[in-house]
């Protein structure tokens, strides 16, 4: 499991040094799994279950915050504030995991001079699409530099991938 291998990388796994990891997930059916890797390096994993904000300006409020992250953090900067998003008004709206997805693809969208997702659906087909393309930008300049290297695209099943992700998310 690539997260494990990452953990017990020697620069996060010091004496004295601590690294807390923010996982976020539909389910927690893959917590037993990764507990029990977890344990082989020494890891600790607590399990907090977020429910959904009820409230439509807790949802607005943590969309905002969720926002302003996003942006402060970004390589391009912003181009003035995010444009508050539909995304929090619906009702399945109100799980932590939407609403960061949602501020995450309304950020990268209000930098990029686009319109942004309009639906949980539509913001993780959108994240995903931006991922393939960096992933391609990526594939395309490692090419330009290493001629005559063997294999294949690490991006050749992406579509496949993506496609049955965004299928069993609708």
């Amino acid at each position: 499991m690539l997260l494990v291998k990452t953990l017990g990388n020697s620069l996060l796994n010091r004496p004295g040094v601590r690294t807390r990891v923010l996982l976020t997930a539909r389910s927690g059916a893959v917590l037993p799994l990764l507990r029990k890797e977890l344990d082989n390096i020494e890891a600790d994993l607590v399990e907090q279950k977020l429910g959904p904000l009820d409230s439509p300006d807790a949802r607005a409020s943590m969309f905002r915050a969720a926002c302003r992250a996003f942006a402060e953090v970004s390589s391009t900067g912003t181009r003035g504030p995010v444009p508050d998003s539909a995304a929090f008004t619906g009702p399945d709206s109100g799980h932590a995991l939407t609403l960061h997805t949602a501020a995450l693809a309304a950020v990268d969208a209000h930098q990029r001079g686009v319109r942004p997702p309009v639906d949980p659906a539509a913001s993780t087909s959108y994240l995903l699409d931006r991922e393939r393309a960096q992933w391609l930008h990526h594939w395309a300049a490692d090419a330009a530099s290493a001629s005559g290297r063997v294999g294949s695209r690490p991006t050749d099943n992406t579509p496949n991938i993506c496609g049955s992700l965004v299928r069993h998310l609708r």
